[in-house]
């Protein structure tokens, strides 16, 4: 059960972070000023480098950690940070609820 939790876990990790890549790239976002690719400087990085600081920011998003090196520079990223709060904590929730469960 535990790995099967793990494999979730960092599948939707893997999902959001290339969400996260997309939503932060694309252009009309671009336009409204520069975004969080262009404060971390990895638009011109290797594909490995996007990936591990996208997913990095994720998790760091999700599990509430908040170490302030990663940060909204747009609206629209302020809105799809603000999704992924809302997603790491419903998944706090379902697994302390699943947990609660099966101790019970």
């Amino acid at each position: 059960q535990v790995l099967k939790a793990l494999f979730y876990i960092f599948f939707l990790g893997h999902f959001l972070a290339c969400l996260m890549f997309y939503v932060c790239n694309d252009m009309s976002n671009r336009a409204n000023g520069p975004t969080w690719i262009d404060y971390n400087k990895i638009d011109s990085a290797s594909l490995a480098v996007k990936y591990l600081r996208c997913i990095y920011a994720v998790f760091n998003i999700v599990c509430s950690v908040g170490y302030g090196d990663m940060f909204p520079m747009t609206d629209f990223e302020r809105i799809w940070f603000s999704t992924l709060i809302v997603i790491g904590d419903l998944l706090f929730a379902l697994a302390f609820g699943l947990i609660t469960k099966l101790t019970l």
